[in-house]
């Protein structure tokens, strides 16, 4: 997989044409990070010259662990600028996608990646910015099979946004009921964050449940490593 070095030094032409956005760590973003970690994702693979470029959203408080991956649709870099994202991993098209660079050491994929980001990249960090359209770009995952989590997860999240605290501990409760006990290893750990959510989430404590979701913040941030771009605002919640 190409280094944090090689995909600064290839995304650097992109980058001097857009100065608002930030590359950090494997991440081009649009300060400030505010609800929801919001941008271009840059993906480690087993190839060295090659990397799973998507538009990624990563809620900091979702009901998911803090390192879990966004809610992602893969782009292809292509010499076609009329072929958009399709949510298909590109190194799986392989020669039946003879538009698609895939290598990005070639001058083909530098050439042809300024253009691809204007055209499919760039009208994402600028669209997807406040809660309205989190929710909306997160919705569109309950039912495909690239989604990051269960259906529930989701619904739940975005119930205990709008303050209906109810619904969110009653959807969490679904969750626990349908997937049985907690087990071992990694989905140990989400399960019973799950049952930590419910919990809360029963109190239907304003103040509480808020704080705890900030906490969720703070841990995403902090695994991301995104805490200078951070500017904390309220919970739709909080707001009204």
């Amino acid at each position: 997989m190409a280094t944090p070095r090689q995909i600064r030094d290839i995304f650097a032409p992109v980058l001097a044409e857009h100065p608002d956005l930030v590359m950090h760590r494997r991440w081009i973003i649009k300060p400030p990070v505010g609800l929801a970690i919001i941008g271009l994702h840059i993906g480690q693979t087993a190839y060295a010259s090659r990397s799973d470029l998507a538009l990624s959203v990563v809620a900091l408080s979702r009901f998911m662990l803090p390192k879990a991956p966004g809610y992602q649709r893969y782009l292809h870099v292509s010499r076609n600028l009329s072929e958009g994202s399709t949510g298909v991993h590109p190194h799986t098209l392989g020669d039946a996608a003879p538009d698609i660079c895939h290598d990005m050491f070639l001058p083909d994929y530098k050439a042809y990646l300024p253009a691809n980001f204007a055209a499919k990249m760039r009208p994402f960090l600028d669209s997807v910015r406040g809660f309205d359209d989190i929710s909306l770009w997160i919705s569109d995952f309950r039912n495909l099979l690239q989604r990051q989590g269960a259906p529930e997860t989701i619904d739940s999240w975005i119930a205990a946004m709008h303050g209906d605290f109810s619904k969110a501990a009653d959807l969490m409760h679904r969750l626990l009921d349908r997937l049985g006990p907690t087990r071992d290893g990694p989905a140990g750990d989400q399960r019973r964050l799950e049952h930590e959510i419910h919990r809360v989430l029963r109190t239907g404590e304003r103040g509480t449940i808020a704080a705890f979701l900030h906490a969720l913040e703070r841990q995403t941030i902090k695994a991301n490593g995104m805490a200078k771009y951070w500017q904390p605002v309220p919970f739709p919640f909080e707001r009204g």
